[in-house]
């Protein structure tokens, strides 16, 4: 894994984050390759400030953002939950809709905020880890991590609009009611295989 385009974005809890702060940030990391007119070319480990003139194009933009690819990361279809495409898809789409509602309920993002107050960026890893590896006996912010499953869950259904979201969101609750150990896979490839892969999507980008 390239841990200058991968992972948790480093500052993404800071008071100043935002569109212009994540900007400033990827011009100064290395680019592996640019965007010459309509060529592809090799640049190692030189910076956009490096690469391109002080005016870039829509394409330049467009190739600068699709080199990184943290597991929240900005691209020119909008904000992106990356790994969410590695689930099976009724999780996946289960996952959609418990995104889709807790970021539509202005109170059930005050209750997150409320909850997960002060995490921050090592600590959001520090679960990302934990429960790629320990699964529901994972600790997270604090807490077990299949409690807080269920406790977004609960959020969830309690702000869903139809009966037809809240059915959407049954394959994920199935999953949290099992209180299932993680999947036994070579050590290597726990972090990538696990069955806490679910877990992770729902709690990791809740917080934020």
């Amino acid at each position: 894994m390239d841990p200058d385009r991968c992972g948790i974005y480093p500052n993404v809890m800071d008071s100043n984050f935002g569109f212009e702060s994540y900007a400033a940030y990827i011009l100064q990391q290395p680019l592996v390759v640019a965007r010459h007119g309509a060529r592809i070319v090799g640049v190692g480990r030189k910076s956009a400030f490096e690469v391109y003139p002080s005016f870039l194009g829509h394409g330049d933009i467009e190739q600068i953002l699709s080199m990184f690819y943290y597991d929240v990361c900005l691209n020119h279809n909008g904000i992106e939950l990356r790994t969410a495409d590695s689930l099976a898809p009724r999780y996946a789409a289960s996952y959609a809709q418990l995104i889709k509602t807790l970021f539509s309920s202005h109170a059930a993002q005050e209750g997150i905020l409320r909850r997960y107050a002060g995490a921050n960026s090592a600590q959001i890893e520090a679960a990302k880890v934990g429960i790629c590896c320990n699964g529901y006996q994972a600790q997270v912010y604090g807490r077990a991590a299949a409690g807080e499953v269920s406790w977004l869950l609960a959020q969830a259904k309690s702000h869903a609009a139809a009966p037809d979201d809240r059915r959407l969101l049954e394959p994920l609750a199935e999953l949290a009611a099992k209180s299932a150990p993680r999947a036994r896979f070579p050590a290597a490839f726990k972090p990538y295989f696990s069955i806490g892969s679910a877990m992770y999507q729902a709690i990791v980008f809740a917080v934020y």
